[in-house]
């Protein structure tokens, strides 16, 4: 369990280095509340996801699907970075004002 819960730990480390940086690069002079806004999307979450899990897990015996659920929120959460282009501003520059 420990070996697990490193390897754990490590991946998270290592995700949300490119996580904030992404915010980062994205939001450009507005990255603070890019970061703001990502900080609150993870909380909740964070906060839903006993809820989420103690129904299969406690209630019905069934762990597999409760970490089936953690599983495909993890495969979902990946690809979505496919869609993340850093080196796409997410304001657009000011278009020059012509005479």
């Amino acid at each position: 369990m420990m070996v697990f819960l490193c390897l754990s730990l490590c991946a998270v480390g290592t995700v949300q280095v490119q996580v904030w940086a992404a915010c980062q690069d994205l939001g450009g002079e507005h990255s603070a509340t890019v970061t703001g806004w990502t900080n609150l999307c993870g909380n909740l979450m964070s906060r839903r996801g006993p809820a989420v899990h103690r129904h299969p897990g406690r209630h019905r015996g069934d762990w597999v699907l409760a970490l089936g659920i953690l599983a495909v929120a993890g495969v979902l959460g990946a690809g979505c970075w496919f869609f993340v282009h850093p080196e796409r501003p997410l304001v657009a520059p000011a278009v020059p004002a012509t005479a």
